[in-house]
């Protein structure tokens, strides 16, 4: 199997999976938990949303630069780092989350290329100003669409099957974003100027 290939498989089982595990932490009588539990069940819904997190920004890697190396340790370090700061904000004022987002278009690329420093993947705006501000405001639009396709799952379809069928759409949300912020630092690395010497 192709690195393009395989990249693909996790793309797509990263949505899916992603989807399950989170449909599963609205199963009914969960809001019914003892505080501890629900505190156990949103830790894990958390550390799914980071895995799928840096599956998907593996996999755009290997999408988008099936030659280049790609690092999914690092990748999960950074989308554990930016699902903790996207709750707090989420928890201070909800739109704020939006900033969790929009940084993760631009970190976890350049996490998943590995780079320790991935906040050096903002470099991309430099470079690439008016495709960086597209994909931001992508993320912004794709947010408040996400926003009324949840309210509108939590109207129709309740309980899991409602959560399954939101973060599905999240997930492919997701994969998106992360697919073309990995495809603007490729852009942005091959544009790079290089030393001579």
């Amino acid at each position: 199997m192709s690195a393009r290939s395989l990249g693909g498989v996790v793309f797509g089982a990263a949505v899916v999976l992603g989807a399950i595990a989170q449909g599963l932490s609205a199963a009914p009588g969960l809001g019914r938990m003892p505080l501890p539990a629900f505190l156990a069940v949103a830790a894990v819904s958390a550390l799914a949303l980071a895995l799928q997190l840096a599956a998907t920004a593996w996999a755009a890697r290997r999408i988008v630069a099936p030659d280049a190396p790609a690092h999914a340790g690092l990748a999960l370090a950074w989308a554990a780092v930016l699902v903790l700061i996207g709750a707090v904000l989420s928890a201070l004022f909800a739109p704020a989350g939006l900033l969790a987002g929009i940084a993760a278009t631009f970190v976890l690329p350049a996490a998943a290329a590995g780079r320790a420093g991935a906040l050096t993947g903002f470099g991309v705006v430099r470079r690439h100003p008016w495709r960086a501000l597209l994909l931001v405001l992508g993320v912004v639009v794709l947010g408040g669409v996400s926003l009324v396709v949840s309210i509108a799952t939590g109207l129709f379809l309740t309980g899991m099957i409602g959560g399954i069928v939101a973060w599905l759409w999240f997930g492919v949300v997701i994969a998106w974003l992360l697919l073309w912020g990995t495809r603007l630092a490729v852009r942005a690395s091959a544009a790079r100027p290089t030393l001579a010497g």
